[in-house]
């Protein structure tokens, strides 16, 4: 009977060892898929970035056509160059974000990968205002563009009537 009970003791023992180790599994597995959402938000925002990069490379070729001597041009030039800065600083905000989850993901520190997923969402936010103002922006460079056309237009006529 001695040799029963200590059977089922042991059974019962590795029984709940080996419930543990499913348990330490799962969570485990939850680590893994919260590391894979950050680092898949982390992957989303540099191609959100990179986008916004070719677009502003696209409307500063449009900006810098614009004729600096009509009215606003150099204001519509300052706009451009401060959102681009703010741009620009989000982009090596981007690469820290990316060496600190890198960090906190080799060193298994929980608290900090969660900091940084927390500031990677903020950073989404402060691209989506980055790319709001990129739509203003383009909508007045084109305006500006149309001004130009019609004072090219005015200019031409003049010249062509003159005799």
């Amino acid at each position: 009977m001695v040799v029963g009970s200590r059977l089922r003791t042991v059974w019962l023992l590795m029984g709940l060892l080996g419930a543990g180790s499913l348990l330490g599994c799962h969570k485990t597995a939850a680590d893994k898929a919260e590391e894979a959402s950050i680092k898949q938000s982390l992957d989303g925002l540099k191609s959100q970035l990179g986008d916004l990069e070719t677009r502003f490379s696209t409307l500063r070729k449009q900006v810098e056509a614009v004729p600096p001597n009509l009215p606003g041009g150099s204001e519509l030039r300052g706009r451009f160059y401060a959102i681009e800065e703010g741009r620009g600083i989000t982009d090596e905000k981007v690469k820290l974000l990316s060496g600190r989850l890198d960090s906190a993901l080799s060193s298994g520190k929980r608290q900090e990968m969660r900091q940084v997923a927390k500031e990677i969402a903020e950073t989404h936010d402060e691209l989506n205002q980055i790319d709001q103002l990129h739509i203003a922006l383009m909508h007045q460079v084109m305006a500006f563009q149309r001004l130009a056309q019609r004072e090219a237009e005015t200019r031409r006529s003049r010249s062509a009537s003159k005799p």
